[in-house]
Protein backbone atom coordinates (compact mmCIF):
# COMPACT_ATOMS: atom_id res chain seq x y z
CA UNK A 1 0.00 0.00 0.00
CA UNK A 2 2.80 2.44 0.84
CA UNK A 3 4.62 1.72 -2.42
CA UNK A 4 1.38 2.27 -4.34
CA UNK A 5 0.78 5.52 -2.44
CA UNK A 6 4.24 6.76 -3.42
CA UNK A 7 3.54 6.03 -7.10
CA UNK A 8 0.19 7.85 -6.91
CA UNK A 9 1.81 10.86 -5.24
CA UNK A 10 4.22 11.07 -8.20
CA UNK A 11 1.07 11.49 -10.34
CA UNK A 12 0.02 14.38 -8.09
CA UNK A 13 -2.79 12.47 -6.39
CA UNK A 14 -3.45 13.17 -2.74
CA UNK A 15 -3.02 9.87 -0.92
CA UNK A 16 -2.86 8.58 2.62
CA UNK A 17 -2.57 5.03 3.91
CA UNK A 18 -4.83 3.80 6.70
CA UNK A 19 -4.25 0.38 8.23
CA UNK A 20 -7.29 -1.53 9.51
CA UNK A 21 -6.03 -4.75 11.13
CA UNK A 22 -9.41 -5.48 12.79
CA UNK A 23 -12.67 -4.52 11.10
CA UNK A 24 -14.73 -5.41 14.16
CA UNK A 25 -12.70 -3.05 16.34
CA UNK A 26 -12.95 -0.27 13.77
CA UNK A 27 -16.69 -0.86 13.36
CA UNK A 28 -17.16 -0.40 17.13
CA UNK A 29 -15.57 3.07 17.12
CA UNK A 30 -17.53 6.33 17.28
CA UNK A 31 -18.82 7.57 13.93
CA UNK A 32 -16.78 10.77 14.23
CA UNK A 33 -13.58 8.74 14.52
CA UNK A 34 -14.48 6.57 11.53
CA UNK A 35 -15.34 9.66 9.47
CA UNK A 36 -12.05 11.30 10.43
CA UNK A 37 -10.15 8.33 8.98
CA UNK A 38 -12.46 7.43 6.09
CA UNK A 39 -14.50 10.49 5.14
CA UNK A 40 -17.43 9.98 2.78
CA UNK A 41 -16.20 12.62 0.34
CA UNK A 42 -12.98 10.83 -0.67
CA UNK A 43 -12.33 7.82 -2.88
CA UNK A 44 -11.22 4.87 -0.83
CA UNK A 45 -9.05 2.01 -2.07
CA UNK A 46 -8.67 -1.28 -0.19
CA UNK A 47 -5.74 -3.62 -0.81
CA UNK A 48 -6.03 -7.07 0.76
CA UNK A 49 -3.97 -10.18 0.06
CA UNK A 50 -7.09 -12.22 0.88
CA UNK A 51 -10.84 -12.08 0.17
CA UNK A 52 -12.01 -8.71 -1.08
CA UNK A 53 -15.69 -8.91 -0.07
CA UNK A 54 -15.46 -7.45 3.46
CA UNK A 55 -13.79 -4.27 2.17
CA UNK A 56 -16.75 -3.06 0.12
CA UNK A 57 -18.35 -1.91 3.38
CA UNK A 58 -15.54 0.60 3.82
CA UNK A 59 -14.79 1.80 0.29
CA UNK A 60 -18.34 2.63 -0.72
CA UNK A 61 -19.86 2.67 -4.18
CA UNK A 62 -17.12 4.68 -5.91
CA UNK A 63 -14.11 3.03 -4.29
CA UNK A 64 -11.90 0.19 -5.48
CA UNK A 65 -11.05 -3.10 -3.80
CA UNK A 66 -8.01 -5.17 -4.74
CA UNK A 67 -8.00 -8.66 -3.29
CA UNK A 68 -7.76 -12.38 -3.94
CA UNK A 69 -11.04 -14.14 -4.55
CA UNK A 70 -9.78 -17.50 -5.76
CA UNK A 71 -7.09 -19.95 -4.77
CA UNK A 72 -4.78 -22.61 -6.02
CA UNK A 73 -1.76 -20.62 -7.15
CA UNK A 74 1.64 -21.27 -5.73
CA UNK A 75 5.08 -19.83 -6.21
CA UNK A 76 7.24 -17.02 -4.97
CA UNK A 77 5.08 -14.61 -2.98
CA UNK A 78 5.79 -11.56 -5.09
CA UNK A 79 5.07 -13.51 -8.28
CA UNK A 80 1.75 -14.83 -6.94
CA UNK A 81 0.66 -11.36 -5.81
CA UNK A 82 1.61 -9.95 -9.21
CA UNK A 83 -0.48 -12.67 -10.91
CA UNK A 84 -3.48 -11.40 -8.91
CA UNK A 85 -2.79 -7.81 -9.98
CA UNK A 86 -1.56 -6.87 -6.53
CA UNK A 87 1.74 -5.25 -7.48
CA UNK A 88 2.15 -1.57 -6.57
CA UNK A 89 2.44 -0.61 -10.26
CA UNK A 90 -0.68 -2.54 -11.30
CA UNK A 91 -2.76 -1.11 -8.47
CA UNK A 92 -1.55 2.43 -9.14
CA UNK A 93 -2.38 2.07 -12.83
CA UNK A 94 -5.96 1.01 -12.07
CA UNK A 95 -6.42 3.79 -9.51
CA UNK A 96 -5.17 6.40 -12.00
CA UNK A 97 -7.57 5.03 -14.64
CA UNK A 98 -10.44 5.08 -12.11
CA UNK A 99 -9.75 8.70 -11.16
CA UNK A 100 -9.43 9.74 -14.82
CA UNK A 101 -12.73 8.08 -15.73
CA UNK A 102 -14.50 9.69 -12.81
CA UNK A 103 -13.10 13.05 -13.86
CA UNK A 104 -14.39 12.52 -17.42
CA UNK A 105 -17.83 11.72 -16.00
CA UNK A 106 -17.75 14.84 -13.85
CA UNK A 107 -17.59 12.94 -10.57
CA UNK A 108 -15.59 14.45 -7.75
CA UNK A 109 -13.42 11.69 -6.31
Amino acid sequence: ACQTANILKQHELSVRVVSMPCMEQFRSQEDAYKQALLPNHITKIAIEAAASQPWYEWVGSNGLVFGIDDFGRSGKGSDVLKSFGLSPDAIAKRVIEHVALASELGENL
